[in-house]
């Protein structure tokens, strides 16, 4: 199970309502779990994650460190650092038919990716720094919900693949622009081509 399970139940969304929570100043070490989300899931919700710091966290079932599904994520000032969802893994932050918005975190030395917009995900990814990952540091998968916005982050050294992967089926609701893509293996791919490493796109 996850170590944060967020829902709202039944009779609240009834009312139209939603389960608000802020969780700030939180620290995840160690956490493991296969085969579900071992740091968070969340549900119908509307969660806001201030300065907290996951760090040595396996998931190696779900490939995925924390969900969202049917909510509203945002993630600010936080830290992802040397967790393991496998190289297969295309995400730690999972937005499933959710709005994830990430800004001011770092990712750094993680195997497996960094966020994943899945099917009817959205959001954006702004101020951040993505360094020393295995596989890709953001991904726009086929099914995803336009808008997505990937601006002002800084991505170096990358490996085993590019930095940012958005599926040709949605670049039309995608925009990439003022990154910084620094000494990485790969810098950006749009589903059809690798565009080398390059500071603006």
């Amino acid at each position: 199970d996850s170590a944060l399970l967020i829902s709202s139940g039944p009779a609240y969304l009834g009312q139209g309502l939603k389960t608000s929570l802020r969780v700030q100043g939180v620290s995840f070490q160690k956490i493991k779990s296969s085969p579900s989300y071992p740091v968070s899931t969340i549900y119908d919700s509307d969660v806001f994650f201030d300065r907290i710091v996951i760090q040595d966290s396996v998931g190696t079932g779900a490939r995925g460190l924390v969900l969202g599904n049917r909510s509203y994520i945002t993630v600010d000032r936080s830290h992802f650092q040397d967790n393991d969802i496998t190289n297969q893994g295309l995400g730690l932050l999972w937005a499933s038919n959710s709005e994830l918005n990430v800004r001011n975190s770092t990712f750094s030395n993680n195997t497996g990716g960094g966020v994943l917009f899945h099917t009817e995900g959205r959001g954006s990814v702004f101020y951040s720094t993505f360094a020393g990952n295995i596989n890709y540091n953001v991904v726009v998968a086929i099914s995803a919900h336009s808008p997505t916005i990937i601006s002002n982050n800084l991505f170096t050294d990358t490996d085993n693949a590019a930095s940012v992967y958005v599926h040709r089926d949605e670049e039309g609701g995608s925009s990439v622009h003022n990154n910084l893509f620094y000494e990485s293996v790969g810098g950006f791919v749009n589903g059809r081509r690798l565009h080398g490493n390059v500071s603006t796109l």
